[in-house]
């Protein structure tokens, strides 16, 4: 299992983009096919367990924070569907986005830089299917909650990682919910949230919507650099102070 395991290894590194996924045939082995089939056997195997399996990653990270991370270590989260709607051989797959539609959900959590958003490994990664959750937290399948449920879980697994910085948790717009968010403020998480404006939240002691807050803190805000958003440029600011 060890030599396999050097093997998949060696897969997966490549001189792509850095964010670029998938295992790639090695020059003496016998086409892609035979790959799979050699790495599904061993993902396959029993004594292979998924929190084994991230442990290096987790060490990655640790490594990793110390020199890439000046101030924080930020985290990822985000969630995605696996489409497999014609693999019929696949039984535990889930209804996805429409009841013709099925495959799995799959839960990331991503390490990334604070100085220039680099990704420095994964931290977590759960997979939903029929029988529950293929975590790499937990050796048994945890039972289904909700996504933000599991989000809260997901968070406080990756707290007791110590990972050598303050984290900041950041989520999409998904993870706008007025009830989890007061649970992260109770348990003093630090996160950053794609909200809608049209919220309102108390601000300086008083009921404004998130419209208003954004406008009153543009005085705040500095020029701090040119950079590339989806091709094409814009320009970054940072907090005074």
């Amino acid at each position: 299992m060890q030599k396999r395991y050097k093997e998949l290894v060696k897969q997966h590194l490549a001189s792509t983009h850095s964010v670029a996924t998938g295992l790639r045939a090695l020059p003496k082995t016998n086409g892609s096919f035979a790959a799979a089939q050699a790495a599904w056997r061993f993902y396959r195997n029993p004594r292979c367990s998924l929190p084994q399996l991230a442990q290096p990653l987790i060490s990655q990270a640790r490594r990793s924070v110390p020199i890439n991370c000046q101030d924080f270590a930020l985290i990822m989260h985000d969630w995605s569907s696996l489409h497999f709607t014609k693999h019929f051989g696949k039984s535990q797959r889930i209804a996805l986005n429409n009841p013709d539609d099925w495959g799995y959900e799959l839960q990331t959590a991503l390490l990334v830089s604070d100085r220039d958003g680099a990704p420095l490994a994964p931290v977590y990664i759960g997979l939903r299917a029929a029988d529950g959750v293929h975590s790499s937290r937990r050796e048994s399948v945890l039972p289904y909650r909700p996504g933000l449920h599991e989000l809260g879980r997901t968070i406080g697994y990756i707290e007791s990682l110590d990972l050598g910085k303050p984290l900041v948790h950041i989520v999409d717009r998904e993870g706008d919910s007025l009830l989890h968010l007061r649970r992260l403020m109770r348990q003093k998480r630090r996160f950053v949230l794609r909200s809608n404006d049209f919220r309102r939240v108390e601000h300086l002691g008083e009921s404004r919507l998130l419209k208003e807050v954004v406008e009153s803190l543009q005085d705040d805000f500095r020029y701090s650099r040119e950079v590339e958003y989806k091709g094409h440029k814009a320009q970054g600011h940072s907090v005074l102070g």
